[in-house]
Formats: C-alpha cells, structure tokens, sequence
C-alpha cells in the first residue's frame, strides 16, 4: 500500500507506527509528520530525518532514507543517538533498511561532514544538524529529551541489530 504524496512527493498522511516487541510489548510509535529534516545529500543519495518516539520508551533516534527525498526512498533505517544499533520496525511503505559495511562507512562520513543549519550556529556537521532537528522536535514539549550538540558520534562502523 502506498500513501498519497503531494507535488514535492512527502506524505500528506499522519498515519501512526507501532512497533512491538515479540511478547506484545510497544517498543516504538511515531507518526510520520513528526519528524524533521536533519540533513540530506542529494549526490549520496541520502536522507536523514529526526523522529520523535512517542512511545514508552521514547527512544532517541534518526531514520535513514535511501533517497534524497523520502517519499521516493525505498529503504529506511532507524538509528539510536546514542549507540550503534538499530531501532526495529516496519517504514510506512519503507522495506527495513540494515546497511552493508560500506553504506556505513559512507554514513560516518556524511556525519562528520561541515555543513550549515538552520537550528543552531552551533551546528557545524551533519550530526549536529540531525540533533538540532531532534531538539527542535521536542523542544517545549518534552526539554528532558533534549540532547546536547557535543555529543559523540557512535562508531555506527559496528551498527548492529
């Protein structure tokens, strides 16, 4: 099933995820127009968003699109700030993505590279961007998620499930 884009090809839905763990357990929920653009290549071909879980957990984490525009992406991975490691759970009408050891190498640069945002002047790459973008999602509705721009990047060379 897909969902109805509009001209730029972002969904127009605001459907829910939920995602639970084998014993019945709600691991993750979020609804696609929660979220923020962080950071995007159009020459790697990549889109990196920040969602914001609304579940139990309320889990800090990026999604990854194998697309420069998410709506065309076929792909998609969701990623923790805070360690290597994937969060599980079905895309909309996005296949789970896990990245070979390329695509992850390609990632950690793309992370690292100086870029300019719009969130703060304190973002000078690309994983400060997507961490302004999670801030800017939850800021005023929930400060205590609020991560800090000087957080290390995780060596997602060792992502693992």
């Amino acid at each position: 099933m897909f969902l109805p884009v509009n001209d730029d090809l972002e969904y127009e839905s605001e459907r829910q995820i939920n995602v639970y763990s084998p014993d019945g357990k709600l691991q993750l929920s979020e609804f696609n127009m929660m979220s923020c653009n962080g950071a995007w290549s159009k020459n790697l071909n990549i889109d990196l968003r920040a969602v914001i879980d609304t579940g139990p957990g309320k889990k800090p984490y990026f999604t990854l699109y194998n697309h420069w525009k998410r709506g065309l992406a076929t792909k998609c991975a969701r990623i923790s700030f805070l360690e290597p490691k994937y969060e599980l759970g079905s895309s909309y009408n996005k296949s789970v993505w896990f990245l070979d050891d390329n695509e992850k190498k390609m990632l950690m640069k793309f992370l690292r590279t100086k870029c300019r945002s719009i969130f703060s002047d304190k973002c000078t790459n690309n994983w400060m961007s997507v961490i302004g973008a999670f801030n800017n999602e939850v800021q005023g509705d929930d400060d205590s998620r609020i991560l800090p721009y000087d957080l290390p990047i995780p060596n997602y060379n060792k992502l693992e499930l």
